[in-house]
């Protein structure tokens, strides 16, 4: 039985795992720029049309772990396309 039902809830999923245990090691600052790379190795994408959008999608997933924009008063905020 599978945990997730779409790639997308998955993708989220990846993204707080690998922001919480570069956090918690104390890496975060040092592998910020790599969590893209570990999640979405390549050399081919699994949901967009190339593998450099796609880490463009997890660096934004990322910015959103790590609490979104601060300037941004909104309770939810979106992804933009």
């Amino acid at each position: 039985m599978n945990k997730f039902d779409t790639l997308v809830q998955e993708l989220k999923y990846k993204v707080l795992k690998e922001v919480a245990k570069n956090y918690w090691d104390g890496s975060l600052n040092e592998n910020i720029h790599n969590i893209p790379k570990i999640i979405s190795p390549g050399p081919k994408a699994t949901m967009r049309c190339c593998i450099y959008k796609e880490r463009a999608i997890v660096e934004d997933r990322i910015q959103l772990a790590l609490g979104g924009d601060k300037n941004n008063k909104n309770l939810l905020e979106v992804i933009e396309p």
